[in-house]
């Protein structure tokens, strides 16, 4: 038995896309995977993924804005 609307699980796949793009062309991070809702990253030294993590805050607050 489906939960929620038809549209639920399209949009939800759009709206996942865009944070998709943004991580892997613009963040430049080399290990980033998504299935449905749940994504996985994995950077060489903490420093980096602590980079990574703080670019994408970084260009989500200046894109909302």
């Amino acid at each position: 038995m489906p939960i929620g609307a038809y549209t639920s699980q399209p949009l939800g796949a759009l709206a996942a896309s865009a944070v998709d793009h943004e991580m892997k062309e613009r963040v430049k991070a080399k290990f980033y995977v998504r299935y449905c809702d749940d994504t996985s990253g994995l950077a060489a030294t903490k420093a980096e993924a602590w980079r990574q993590l703080r670019e994408y805050a970084k260009r989500r607050s200046t894109a909302s804005a």
